[in-house]
């Protein structure tokens, strides 16, 4: 929605901050309430409590949908073709997308983010409990993961101006991959294991920050690349690709979960095998995360900040 919102970059980078914040509440409501609701005195989940959890945020999803669409205005407005030109070819428009380097880079690293950086809430709740035996910790946990974020919020703006979006989510990467590793491969206290994800979630949280920012960009330039506005095409592929193959995610720890051997019917009580290789894969997934978004902004993201700007006052004019 922001390429209809505003055109200003700096409007979208703002628009873009205050989206990724609102996501960081509602994940900080969730995994602060989620422990002190699914598990029992013995740290063990109960099964039926999913399905009340997962009622009650489908009601609340619904509802912020539907203010979103009442309160939320478009200022910029693509006049209306002809009827000869409003037929889209849709093969045309895919076949730009992939040239689309910057978009290809974006959307890589964001299917990457739901993959490895995002799921480290699932793990958490495994880590502490199979590992540190700790469940009571989550909710602090949960509410601790808004710091980084807030932060980061704070700083990104005049590092914007410093180093440019590109830069900003680049080389910090590879810093949160060197925070999370700590948690993978040194037997930290399950205080220091907070530390070091947190430290890590700060500095991979300017991507997190500029995520809609750098996909607004990348449609900008989707239109720079075809000559046509195809902005609702474009945001109804990425929606469909990102959470098509996000949709697995889950289904992955299903599977790591199992390659490790832990066993559902033990609950807390995995054996000590199991339960350090549960805390050494909620620490590595983020690294291979982290890194991966490194590789995408470094080697396929190929725009500096000056020539998007370039290129999205001449889209403007199409």
């Amino acid at each position: 929605m922001l390429n209809s919102i505003t055109s200003d970059m700096k409007g979208r980078t703002d628009l873009s901050n205050f989206r990724s914040i609102g996501s960081v509440m509602a994940n900080v409501i969730v995994t602060s309430l989620a422990p002190l609701i699914l598990f029992d005195q013995m740290d063990n989940p109960v099964a039926n409590r999913f399905v009340l959890l997962g009622i009650i945020l489908s009601v609340f999803t619904a509802v912020c949908l539907l203010l979103t669409h009442v309160l939320v205005s478009e200022r910029v407005i693509i006049p209306d073709k002809t009827d000869e030109q409003k037929s889209i070819n849709y093969f045309k428009v895919m076949k730009t997308f992939v040239k689309n380097r910057p978009m290809v880079a974006v959307i890589s690293a964001y299917i990457i983010t739901k993959f490895f950086i995002q799921t480290t809430g699932i793990m958490n709740q495994y880590v502490f409990m199979s590992h540190y035996r700790a469940t009571e910790q989550l909710a602090a946990l949960g509410l601790a993961t808004l710091i980084p974020t807030l932060v980061a919020m704070i700083f990104v703006k005049p590092m914007i101006n410093r180093f440019g979006k590109k830069n900003l989510v680049t080389w910090p990467a590879l810093l949160a991959a060197a925070s999370f590793s700590v948690n993978a491969l040194f037997p930290v206290s399950s205080t220091q294991y907070i530390f070091f994800q947190l430290l890590g979630q700060f500095f991979v949280g300017f991507f997190s920050l500029l995520i809609w920012s750098l996909i607004a960009d990348a449609v900008d330039y989707q239109a720079y690349l075809t000559k046509e506005r195809n902005d609702g095409t474009i945001y109804a592929t990425i929606t469909f690709l990102v959470f098509l193959v996000s949709s697995f995610s889950t289904s992955m720890i299903a599977l790591l979960l199992d390659a490790v051997g832990y066993d559902v019917a033990l609950g807390a009580a995995q054996t000590t095998g199991v339960a350090t290789a549960i805390k050494f894969m909620g620490g590595i997934l983020p690294v291979i995360g982290a890194v991966l978004i490194f590789f995408c902004f470094h080697f396929i993201y190929n725009m500096t900040d000056v020539e998007m700007q370039k290129i999205s006052k001449e889209v403007n004019s199409l």
